[in-house]
């Protein structure tokens, strides 16, 4: 009987300890994804500031999308025109309060920006970033912003 009681004990031990690895684990895995996302980010904003199309092309997935501030959706290949022939383009941007949560291969993004575009004042928003991990990258698919008054 008391063979069968420790046996039973050190069944749930190891269930606990492994439970503890696994989030630990988790919790690795998700301060990676982070960092990885922050790299992504800081060449996504640099990039918009020097309008390197290019380089966006890379981070925006094919099916990206933006709801912007005024309620109009763009597809990619309209922010990428935009941006390629001057419609669109950026002096500023600084982001902060970003919070990201990752879950697995998805990741939420929430922050404030404040931006500038040419010829406009500057510009307060909430945004939301969603990215995906496809093929080994972080890429981009949808973004929404929010002006604050």
């Amino acid at each position: 009987m008391k063979l069968i009681f420790v046996l039973g004990l050190l069944a749930i031990t190891q269930t606990f300890i492994s439970s503890g690895q696994v989030r630990n684990t988790r919790a690795v895995t998700n301060a990676k994804a982070e960092q990885e996302i922050r790299q992504v980010e800081d060449r996504r904003r640099e990039a918009l500031l020097r309008g390197d199309t290019t380089t966006l092309d890379q981070i925006f997935a094919d099916d990206y999308s933006v709801v912007n501030q005024f309620g109009q959706v763009q597809t990619k290949a309209e922010m990428m025109y935009a941006l390629k022939f001057g419609a669109l383009k950026f002096e500023s941007v600084v982001e902060d309060n970003v919070s990201i949560r990752v879950y697995r291969d998805a990741a939420v993004l929430t922050g404030r920006a404040t931006s500038k575009h040419e010829g406009r004042e500057s510009t307060q928003l909430r945004f939301t970033r969603v990215y995906l991990k496809r093929q080994g990258r972080w890429q981009t698919v949808a973004y929404q912003v929010t002006r604050i008054t």
